[in-house]
């Protein structure tokens, strides 16, 4: 799984997920921006974490996610899952 944070939030992705593989991927169009990889198995977890964290909308995976039906509901169930296990976050 890849996705780009459209923020330097490396420190925030190693803390939850150390395991992670983060490049620098900023440039002088589009700013600070890192490419983070993780297993596939990864992704639910990574995807509550974002959504919980106020990271959501700077992933271009869920912001491309959000735009289908399917995509939209495993977003949404994310934030469900993240409510119930974290409370009510920041998102």
């Amino acid at each position: 799984m890849v996705d780009l944070i459209y923020s330097d939030i490396r420190g925030d992705v190693l803390e939850q997920f150390p395991h992670a593989k983060i490049k620098d991927a900023s440039d002088e169009i589009h700013g600070s921006r890192i490419l983070v990889e993780l297993p596939s198995e990864d992704r639910d977890a990574y995807g509550r974490w974002l959504v919980h964290s106020g990271w959501a909308l700077q992933s271009l995976m869920i912001v491309l996610m959000i735009h289908d039906k399917e995509g939209s509901d495993k977003v949404r169930g994310w934030l469900n899952e993240s409510k119930h296990r974290w409370g009510e976050g920041t998102h």
